[in-house]
């Protein structure tokens, strides 16, 4: 891992640990293990430094892959493949910290807003494919899978986030469709 990388990461490690907004440059430079100068060679600034952190989890949100099993044999098995895809891409590192930022600071910070609307997006956009898989299988005979996808997002992100286990999520998604 080079320096640019180890900084970044000790950013969003500090941040998702103790909050985006208490984080200071100095903290970020000894949990790197560098001298601070070293940091300003490689981020002109506070504000470069996070900018570069929110790309890099991004770029990693981007490339990851949400499994929709079309092979899945109902519908049970068909979310559960989704939530745990939901789950392995939002709790790991760098994206667990994006979600982190997102959260944390979406009443305050216009980016983390923008931020946790994308978030939401890219979990709507999974949950409707999924719902309409259902529809198309017959395996539910709802009419409003937009909508409920909508519904659904912010319980998913409950989910990721600990405030209600998969099961219970699971138990009651398959009583709504």
């Amino acid at each position: 891992m080079d320096t640019k990388d180890k900084i970044l990461n000790s950013y969003l490690l500090l941040g998702q640990r103790n909050g985006f907004l208490s984080v200071s440059l100095s903290q970020v430079s000894e949990m790197a293990g560098i001298k601070k100068a070293t940091l300003f060679s490689h981020f002109k600034d506070k504000e470069e430094l996070i900018n570069q952190a929110i790309d890099k989890c991004l770029k990693t949100l981007d490339k990851a892959e949400f499994n929709i099993d079309f092979k899945a044999k109902d519908r049970e098995e068909l979310f559960v493949g989704l939530i745990n895809s939901f789950t392995d891409i939002f709790t790991e590192a760098p994206v667990s910290a994006l979600l982190s930022y997102a959260e944390q600071l979406r009443s305050v910070d216009e980016r983390a807003l923008k931020l946790s609307e994308d978030i939401d997006r890219i979990i709507t956009s999974r949950l409707l494919v999924a719902l309409d898989y259902c529809v198309q299988r017959s395996w539910s005979s709802i009419d409003y899978t937009d909508a409920l996808a909508e519904i659904l997002c912010p319980n998913v992100r409950n989910m990721i986030n600990g405030f209600t286990d998969q099961e219970t999520f699971i138990d009651n998604l398959l009583q709504l469709i």
